[in-house]
């Protein structure tokens, strides 16, 4: 997972002792750390591109290629040399997602099904037993740790 969480209250404790300079040196730093990141890390880019979607519904590398301003056959070659794919990316991140979705009550299986591009649920369902080994309906996240 690429994700730290942090109670949001934790968020806005002053500390006792803040140092202005060393919190702007600091945030300049993980600034330029985030820029250097997303422009060199092609996996970084298509997952981000992924993530600021609302839905998957028709999304495909084309669309990937043209948002980061490069030919799809230059996407092709940049991922192959990052010995990934498109494909695998797009399923790390459904897998990621879907985990986070069913997570949330308000949310049903066809909605999640839908978000991340699926056709219908039948179709989610396979793909999601074929990740995990599990139904989704029947899945405890809370006990899934998935090696991504």
């Amino acid at each position: 997972m690429r994700k730290i969480i942090i109670e949001r209250r934790y968020l806005y404790t002053e500390l006792k002792d803040r140092d202005h300079d060393v919190y702007t040196t600091s945030l300049n730093a993980l600034r330029q750390q985030v820029i250097d990141l997303e422009s060199n890390d092609i996996r970084l880019l298509v997952y981000n591109f992924l993530d600021k979607q609302s839905n998957l519904v028709d999304i495909n590398g084309t669309d990937i290629a043209s948002y980061l301003g490069i030919s799809f056959r230059t996407l092709n070659r940049r991922l192959a040399e990052a010995e990934t794919s498109y494909r695998s990316i797009l399923q790390e991140y459904r897998l990621e997602k879907a985990l986070n979705l069913l997570n949330n009550d308000k949310i049903n299986m066809a909605e999640i099904a839908f978000r991340l591009g699926f056709s219908d649920l039948s179709t989610f369902s396979r793909a999601f037993k074929r990740w995990t080994g599990e139904c989704p309906s029947k899945l405890n996240i809370n006990n899934y740790h998935p090696n991504l």
